[in-house]
């Protein structure tokens, strides 16, 4: 019964640490910050720039490339192309000047 038990338990946690593998990591780079979305280990989205801002300005900290990174992936689970704008950029607080 305990062996049963044992099997069952460890099948649940299995399923839910796989469940979802879609991540962010951030990484440095010259002048600043990027972030890439990773699936499965595997590599989806890379951005070393911040998406919709003039030119390519690199992220100035690493919590405003997470916070993107992040809402990337937010609209990924929903189905949504992933297009930042303008206006996601204001909304999340993304600094434009380091």
């Amino acid at each position: 019964m305990r062996k049963i038990l044992l099997i069952l338990l460890g099948a649940i946690v299995s399923t839910s640490c796989t469940e979802d593998e879609m991540r962010v990591e951030v990484y440095k780079i010259e002048a600043g910050y990027g972030y890439r979305i990773t699936e499965h280990g595997k590599t989806m989205i890379q951005q070393g720039s911040i998406p919709s801002a003039p030119g390519n300005k690199k992220f100035c900290d690493s919590l405003d490339a997470l916070r993107v990174g992040n809402e990337v992936i937010r609209m990924l689970r929903t189905g949504k192309i992933p297009a930042i704008t303008a206006d996601d950029l204001r909304r999340l607080n993304i600094k434009m000047k380091c």
